[in-house]
């Protein structure tokens, strides 16, 4: 069904979640449609969803009478898992165990986008150039666990968001030192897709490829460990970081291509802002431009880095608060009790 236009979606209070393989964020709209402050824990702190979604009510203070999640997993039948971490949703579950009606659930990159027109000038940072054309198309790729992508398409009638799972397209070498590279990378089932190094493991993966290129052992073991030596000059680091962003960046790029969002590209997730400086010595911005023969219309498309923590939440109370600015199909997302 296509949320229809009433004030709310979902009896309120309800209890929005943005789950990912690692983190989850969880907080209240209000029976106003208010979106209240939010509450994290981590994924393997707790046996199951269920477990978690009661503490974080606890926590919150308010009895909901629904639940809008946003889900790192691929949405299908009545029991979705988190591709990267080892939660389960069962929609009739919920609502049984914490005593709601209705349950919806939404990719998480869905939900990014569905918040994109929220976002204020102080909620993300400029990478590159481009102007954002009012009431356009929008994309959002993120790294994080893994590597998420949506666009929000600007119908001029609303807003209408689609998702998939585009982390998982392959990618390959460009430039000479990556063909260097690419012979010493890891593969999954034979291939290397974009999730397996544009991503917290893909930088571990990417780092061991550089350091067999190079011929030195690999330096780190820990994504945040690799960061930060990085951040400090180890030139080992470094190009690690170097080669990641341009993938990045690359990959943002290929996306932009499919959707020309001349609204902005917005790079989300948990690892950007932590490797904000490498975004803004022009690797990522060049592979992003350089999409001959379009390098022009890339040029106009501005991308800017998301810097909000909860991105997912905001889109949710969002959609939540206000359905009838999008079009969206819930069919197969939308539970209800009885």
């Amino acid at each position: 069904m296509t949320a229809p236009a009433r004030d709310v979606l979902v009896p309120l209070p309800a209890i929005v979640v943005d789950a990912g393989g690692t983190n989850a964020r969880f907080a209240i709209v209000d029976e106003a449609g208010r979106l209240g402050p939010a509450v994290d824990v981590r994924v393997r702190q707790f046996p199951d969803a269920v477990a978690a979604m009661e503490a974080a009510i606890g926590r919150l203070g308010v009895r909901p009478r629904s639940a809008v999640l946003a889900v790192a997993g691929v949405i299908m039948g009545d029991s979705v898992a988190l591709t990267n971490a080892h939660w389960v949703f069962e929609p009739y579950a919920l609502m049984t165990a914490l005593g709601m009606t209705d349950v919806v659930i939404l990719n998480d990159f869905e939900a990014i986008a569905l918040g994109l027109p929220a976002l204020t000038d102080a909620d993300t940072v400029p990478i590159g150039g481009g102007t954002s054309v009012p009431g356009a198309t929008r994309v959002v790729v993120g790294p994080g666990t893994g590597l998420g992508a949506a666009a929000l398409l600007g119908t001029g009638r609303g807003w209408t968001p689609t998702h998939g799972e585009g982390g998982h397209t392959d990618i390959g070498p460009r430039t000479e030192r990556e063909y260097e590279i690419w012979p010493h990378l890891e593969r999954i089932d034979g291939r290397t897709s974009a999730e397996w190094l544009i991503s917290g493991g893909g930088l571990l993966r990417l780092h061991r490829g550089v350091a067999a290129a190079s011929g030195f052992a690999p330096a780190f073991d820990d994504s945040a460990a690799l960061s930060k030596a990085a951040l400090a000059g180890d030139p080992k680091a470094e190009e690690t970081l170097r080669l990641f962003v341009t993938l990045l960046g690359r990959y943002a790029g290929d996306v932009a291509l499919m959707f020309l969002p001349h609204g902005g590209v917005f790079i989300a997730g948990g690892i950007a802002p932590k490797i904000a400086p490498f975004f803004h010595t022009g690797a990522f911005r060049e592979a992003f431009v350089d999409k001959a023969p379009h390098r022009a219309v890339m040029e106009t498309i501005p991308t800017r880095m998301v810097v909000r923590p909860d991105p997912g939440l905001l889109g949710l109370g969002a959609f939540v608060a206000a359905p009838q600015d999008y079009a969206l199909n819930l069919a197969g997302r939308h539970w209800q009790r009885g």
